[in-house]
């Protein structure tokens, strides 16, 4: 699965997964900012939002 792989400082990458999932990792509170995204699918947390999804290619824009 190609996904999108960077954090708020980099340009946006498309990475070749190995799994086939990717990941896109926010803020839950305002402001809601994007804070990175990447393959797999991390846990997430009370003050992260981690958005997994697996189809199709580049969905964790």
């Amino acid at each position: 699965t190609m996904c999108y792989s960077h954090t708020t400082t980099s340009r946006a990458i498309l990475t070749n997964c190995g799994e086939n999932s990717c990941y896109r990792k926010s803020r839950r509170h305002p402001p809601k900012m994007v804070l990175g995204r990447g393959c797999g699918c991390p846990p997430g947390d009370d003050n992260l939002e981690v958005k997994c999804c697996t189809s199709p290619d580049k969905c964790n824009y």
